[in-house]
This record gives structure tokens, C-alpha cells and sequence, in this order.
């Protein structure tokens, strides 16, 4: 764990260094809290914004599998008007079918329509 999330005890202040001032070691302690108190806002920023981390991963996943249901979407129905026209022309096919029985039994017949 990082040490600058957690500020140093404030027992420094009752003991200074003898070469060094009252007024540099509140100026130090200043800085100390001053970054203290930024890392806690990064942290606090980090905690609010982990959540959407996977919130966001699941929205585009499911922008993913969206986007390729659609495609299959199409694909079916190209296929369903393919198989629809294939069914029209089979249909087709068995009456020309038909009709061309009926001409070749009325020339077989002589014209008789009597079967």
C-alpha cells in the first residue's frame, strides 16, 4: 500500500530539529496534509468511479451481442423472402407443368377434350 494515503503522526511538531525552524515545520506539516488531502480525493474519485468499470464492460458487451442479433436479424429474413420466392416459382413450375401435359394430351387427342 502506497504511504502517501495515510498522513504521518503529528508528534513531529512537539519535536523539532535544532537547526530548523517552528515556522518551516508547519510549512512541511502544510505540505504533508496538503497531499494527504489529495490522495484521499484520488482515492475517493477511484472508489466513486470503480463501480462503472464493469457497468461499462457490460454495456458494451451487450452493444456487441446487440449489434450481431441484428445482423443474424437480417440474415433470416433474407433468407425467409429467398425461401418464400422459391416456393413462388415452385408453384410456377407446376402449372406450366400442367399446362404442358393438358396441350400435349390435346395434341395427342386431336383436339378431343374428353379424357
Amino acid at each position: 500500500m502506497r504511504q502517501d494515503f495515510f498522513p504521518k503522526p503529528l508528534r513531529f511538531l512537539a519535536v523539532t530539529p535544532p537547526e530548523s525552524t517552528e515556522k518551516e515545520v508547519e510549512v512541511n506539516c502544510g505540505r504533508r496534509l496538503k497531499t494527504w488531502s489529495r490522495s484521499r480525493r484520488c482515492q475517493l474519485w477511484r472508489l466513486l468511479l470503480l463501480p462503472f468499470i464493469p457497468i461499462l464492460a457490460l454495456i458494451v458487451q451487450t452493444t456487441l451481442s446487440l449489434r450481431s442479433s441484428v445482423t443474424n436479424g437480417r440474415e433470416v429474413s433474407e433468407v425467409e423472402e429467398q425461401v418464400s420466392r422459391a416456393t413462388e416459382l415452385g408453384k410456377l413450375v407446376t402449372r406450366l407443368q400442367q399446362e404442358r401435359s393438358e396441350v400435349a394430351f390435346f395434341i395427342f387427342t386431336n383436339g378431343s377434350t374428353l379424357r
